[in-house]
């Protein structure tokens, strides 16, 4: 999913309705300009940008939804809220109380969207290095950099690398790398995809905290992912999970939210760690004694969207520009620091429980 905003400003006015209707108008920019980029490259992504859902699961909370949409549609967000038929009749599920939708936002192929990327960049005349693992980071004036037999030298360097930065020594009590899975079934057939009734084909996720995300492909897969995050001691990227249990989680919520798929397997079920901030802020900024290393990171979720345009904060900070993000209050944010391990793992497995508790249903 491509989606607006970030963590903290997700449907939430975290700091003031001014700074929310900027975070949004920003993010919504960057969206329509990595679609124009993407483009340009030639090779479809697949990028579609009309919009998604967040589905809602009680009724009770709808009167809270309208108030947040109410004040959001006063600062100029153009936000829907749905009631229960209409949901159905767009998303042909019965399982939802209600929806919002937002038109900004939408769905890509995240293989095609690297490879438009790469094409673009290298188009542009960027040289790009691959299978170059840097083992080393000494920092100075010139930036010394060890990779493989290799020594690299710089003036400045982008951490890019997210969930996998602390394991080059940087913001290692700063950031969480959580292990978080989907599943994507075969083809659908035209019938089955005739009984789901999803007329709209908008992605949506629903408003629990530990959520559940549901997309259809191009090629008529239905991707399932959420609910399941796991930590491993010592912000191991290596998965030490069970993924025929993940399986069997995801497959049953699918179940309960297009029952005409019931029986249908997955195809393939996958792994991949996403970066988490303590205080759920993601993370763009310079740091370094001489100023010279530069980070997007922590994205909490949102990396697409975000990770793109923290591409453009960054350059107007190496470059001394100004931005627009400058006028947040994210602006140069460090995340705050978490407790070693063990105490860090503790910490998470209670929040981790809570969250499933309070998601339960």
């Amino acid at each position: 999913m491509v989606l607006p905003q970030t963590g903290p400003e997700s449907f939430e006015i975290a700091e003031d309705i001014a700074t929310h209707k900027l975070t949004y108008d920003l993010t919504v920019d960057s969206m329509k300009s990595m679609k124009k980029l993407v483009d340009s490259s030639g090779i479809d992504s697949e990028l579609v940008l009309d919009g998604y859902c967040v589905t809602l699961g009680d009724e009770d909370d709808i009167p809270a939804w309208q108030y947040y949409i109410d004040s959001a549609r006063q600062a100029g967000m153009p936000l829907e809220l749905w009631d229960r038929q209409k949901t159905e009749q767009k998303l042909g599920t019965r399982l939802y109380a209600g929806a919002v939708y937002d038109p900004n936002g939408g769905q890509v192929h995240p293989l095609k969207l690297v490879q438009s990327l790469k094409k673009a960049t290298e188009d542009a005349g960027v040289a790009i290095f691959e299978f170059s693992a840097v083992s080393r980071i000494t920092e100075g004036e010139k930036i010394v950099l060890d990779v493989g037999p290799h020594r690299i030298t710089a003036r400045a360097i982008v951490l890019a690398t997210n969930a996998y930065t602390s394991k080059l020594g940087y913001f290692n009590h700063r950031i969480i790398p959580f292990h978080v899975q989907c599943g994507a079934t075969p083809p659908l057939s035209e019938k089955q995809l005739a009984e789901l009734n999803w007329r709209s084909r908008l992605p949506f996720f629903d408003d629990k905290d530990a959520l559940y995300h549901v997309v259809l492909t191009r090629d008529r897969r239905l991707v399932v992912g959420g609910r399941s995050a796991e930590y491993f001691i010592g912000n191991d990227l290596r998965y030490g999970g069970n993924l025929a249990e993940i399986d069997a989680i995801m497959r049953r919520e699918m179940y309960r939210i297009f029952p005409s798929l019931q029986g249908v397997p997955f195809e393939r079920v996958w792994n991949g760690p996403i970066c988490m901030t303590f205080d759920g802020v993601e993370a763009v900024g310079v740091t370094g004694e001489y100023k010279n290393i530069f980070y997007g990171l922590g994205y909490n979720g949102h990396g697409i969207n975000t990770a793109f345009m923290f591409g453009s904060v960054i350059a107007a900070m190496y470059n001394r520009e100004d931005h627009d993000w400058e006028n947040t209050a994210y602006y140069n944010h460090v995340p705050p620091l978490t407790p070693p391990d063990p105490y860090k793992w503790l910490g998470v497995q209670t929040a981790l429980k809570y969250y499933k508790w309070k998601s339960r249903g």
